[in-house]
């Protein structure tokens, strides 16, 4: 039974780091992105667009072609923001054609991605798509009667993805010591961020105030009171979420 028990605790501790790592390694930061350029041609919406085609038929390189990027379409590389959503705007001086743009996104093999494709057909206005987790390329193209000289401008922009690192770096901690005590006191209070001492954050308590050194440390004297007291101090520091600690003084 001693032996049963000990294994299943052991499958638990595995199963429980195992998750840990996996929630840890899930969370790889994007940079936040804008890719833009302007389509001289529309097409109509049935033909496959000269510049799709000669890109594709490069096994999704140029080789010397790179002139008909932006004719009657636009390639982009997206590596590293499948999974994301994008803001897709466009917008044309002319004012009946196009009347869209289409979007197809293809994987690193330069082939179509399963339900990668859309279609915006709201002048000057952003509409919001979904990146397949695959995509390695964005081909956008004009939508309307075959045409010249459309100028169309269009923009994608990505977000990217912050992860709960960066966000945890951000945030201030804040310690005292003593934390209790009686009388009168130089409280050492000490301010980090991720683990690192802060310099110049304002520690702040009992209606004093001094900021931190190098090394992350205020001194403030606090004390006597007539009676017993709980003090909230705090430090703050521009860029970074506030942090609180609370003292108690006891009255002599």
């Amino acid at each position: 039974m001693g032996m049963r028990k000990l294994v299943i605790s052991s499958i638990t501790i595995w199963l429980a780091l195992s998750l840990t790592a996996q929630g840890v390694a899930a969370c790889d930061p994007v940079a936040s992105r804008r890719w833009s350029g302007q389509i001289q041609v529309a097409k109509n919406g049935g033909l496959t667009g000269v510049t799709r085609q000669y890109f594709r038929a490069n096994d999704c390189k140029w080789n010397g072609g790179e002139q008909l990027n932006g004719f009657d379409g636009l390639v982009w590389d997206i590596r590293g923001h499948g999974g994301l959503s994008v803001n897709v705007f466009w917008n044309s001086a002319l004012p009946t054609s196009p009347t869209g743009v289409s979007g197809l996104f293809l994987d690193g093999a330069c082939q179509n991605v399963a339900f990668g494709t859309f279609v915006h057909d709201k002048r000057g206005a952003t509409e919001k798509v979904k990146v397949p987790a695959t995509a390695r390329w964005l081909i956008v193209e004009a939508l309307g009667l075959n045409s010249l000289g459309v100028g169309l401008d269009v923009r994608v922009d990505s977000p990217g993805r912050k992860c709960g690192a960066t966000t945890a770096a951000k945030r201030l901690s804040l310690s005292a010591s003593p934390a209790s005590f009686k009388g009168k006191k130089a409280v050492r209070f000490v301010v980090k961020a991720g683990g690192r001492p802060v310099k110049g954050a304002l520690v702040k308590v009992g209606g004093k105030k001094k900021k931190t050194s190098s090394s992350g440390v205020a001194k403030i004297t606090v004390g006597p009171y007539s009676k017993t007291k709980r003090l909230r101090a705090t430090a703050t520091k521009a860029g970074y979420k506030l942090a609180s600690k609370t003292i108690t003084v006891r009255r002599r």
